[in-house]
Order: C-alpha cells, then sequence, then structure tokens
C-alpha cells in the first residue's frame, strides 16, 4: 500500500509505502487499514517481513528511495516514519563513514550520532547528539567502509548498558541498500563474516535527498561532520593512526574526542 504527500512548492511528491512478505493462515489473504493509527494489519496470516518506505520519482522516472525502515512482525506496519521507528526499535543510532587520501594513506572518518533517550519517550521531538568518532586507517580494497564503521560502532554500543538490558537498537546508514534486508534477516553477514546481533536492526536513510525525517536528519549530521573531521585533519596536518589493530579488514583505527560537537532536533 502507498500513500502520497508533497509538501512546499519545489518539492517532488513523495510515496510512503508497506512492502510485506505474508503468509495467509485461512483460505483468503486480507488486508486492514487502521486509520486512527495510520497503519496496515493483515488478519488471520503470518507476516514473515515488513518495512516501511519513503520515496519519490526522479525526473528520469526511476525511483529514489529516501528511507526504509524494518517493522516488527508482530506489529502490521506504520505509513509515517516516526510510528514505525517507536514500534520497532528502542533506541536510535545513525553511522556514517567518509574516505579520502589524507598524505598518501586511505583515511576513513567514522562519526555516529544517536538519541540518548528511548524513542517511546521522546513525546513529539527528538534531539540527537554525536555518540562516537573513530578513524580507520586503509581499509583493503573490497571491502566497504561504511561497514567497518558499522562494526566499529556497534561493537561500542555493545559496551554500554542498553546491551545489557535488552534493548533493541536501530542503526540508520546510507550504503549497501540492496543487502540491507538480508542483512537484517541475517541471511548474509554485514562485515566480513560477522552478522548482525539479534538485538540490532539496520535502517536505511538518504543524507543527500532532501528527507527531514529522524533518520535522515541523523544520517545527515553524521556525514557533515565526518567531511569536517576529514578535511581538519587534511588542512592542520594532524598525525594518523599509527596502531596496527584492524585485523585483516583494515589497518587500525583509534577514537577521536570531540569538542562541542553539533546537536540537532528535527
Amino acid at each position: 500500500m502507498a500513500r502520497k504527500r508533497k509538501k512546499g512548492n519545489n518539492r517532488r511528491p513523495r510515496q510512503q509505502q508497506i512492502i510485506a512478505t505474508v503468509t495467509a493462515l485461512t483460505d483468503d489473504l486480507s488486508l486492514v487499514y487502521d486509520s486512527r493509527n495510520n497503519r496496515i494489519e493483515f488478519p488471520d496470516s503470518r507476516v514473515d517481513f515488513i518495512q516501511q518506505q519513503v520515496l519519490y520519482q526522479r525526473g528520469s522516472g526511476k525511483d529514489k528511495v529516501l528511507s526504509v525502515v524494518p517493522g516488527a512482525t508482530d506489529d502490521g506496519g506504520y505509513l509515517e516514519t516516526l510510528d514505525q521507528l517507536r514500534n520497532s526499535v528502542d533506541f536510535l543510532f545513525a553511522v556514517d563513514t567518509n574516505t579520502k587520501a589524507i598524505r598518501g594513506r586511505r583515511v576513513s572518518f567514522c562519526v555516529s550520532y544517536w538519541v540518548p533517550r528511548a524513542l517511546r519517550l521522546c513525546g513529539l521531538t527528538f534531539p540527537f547528539c554525536a555518540y562516537t568518532v573513530f578513524e580507520i586507517n586503509d581499509v583493503i580494497l573490497g571491502i566497504n567502509p561504511e561497514c567497518a564503521g558499522w562494526c566499529l560502532v556497534i561493537r561500542e554500543i555493545a559496551k554500554s548498558p542498553l546491551w545489557n538490558m535488552g534493548c533493541r537498537i536501530g542503526v540508520v546508514v546510507d550504503s549497501e541498500l540492496g543487502a540491507i534486508r538480508q542483512m537484517n534477516l541475517r541471511e548474509v553477514p554485514f562485515f566480513g563474516n560477522e552478522l548482525l546481533p539479534e538485538n540490532v536492526t539496520l535502517i536505511y536513510a538518504s543524507a543527500d535527498a532532501g528527507g527531514n525525517a529522524l533518520p535522515n536528519r541523523m544520517i545527515s549530521y553524521c556525514d557533515r561532520l565526518a567531511t569536517r573531521i576529514a578535511s581538519s585533519f587534511e588542512e592542520r596536518g594532524t598525525p594518523l593512526n599509527t596502531r596496527q589493530n584492524g585485523g585483516s579488514a583494515f589497518f587500525g583505527y583509534r577514537h577521536i574526542t570531540l569538542r562541542n560537537p553539533e546537536k540537532g532536533t528535527p
């Protein structure tokens, strides 16, 4: 099911869609629209997979995907992105990695932001702030530096109390759109041979397509800060990491401490 929305005179119409794979438990397959909660339900069916996505049609006729939010299979699909997020994950993070050649090395700067409160408790605003920053050095060719950044950030989250509390973690990314569904189903690894932890869900959002929803805003902030850090390292001649602690996928990495990082509220 899809719904179109248009905001502003210069903005292309957005389509909000629910995509689901269901198995009918009776002879008939039915679909119900819950107008009060703006939700699609599948009575008498088993939902095997469900996601909400927002997109628009480019001038070329091809679709540009703004966001894809997987849903809980026992809760139907919400047409509003924030509703889908609240009912799919407890805490939301975003990760973006920008790579640049600096003084003969291939350096990737991975930035993550997060909403430091449970989404269900945020009311109408969702203030977010920087979570952690990594410098990743010389990711070998054939490996996506974005995925290396996801791995480091997820390992960092795993050290937090949220992990031990069993919270559902959503991680917004802007890469590997075609593979995210299989990664979320644990059918393929998200980095090297590593499958996603059971409490982690990857959420796709574009940083460069004018999306103004929470995932798009968060990934945009990550991208902007990563670009700024990369430029600062290059212009100031900041010494690069020399520790070889990256295993077989990259030379090494280190944390970068931020001073007064930018905050946001969509």
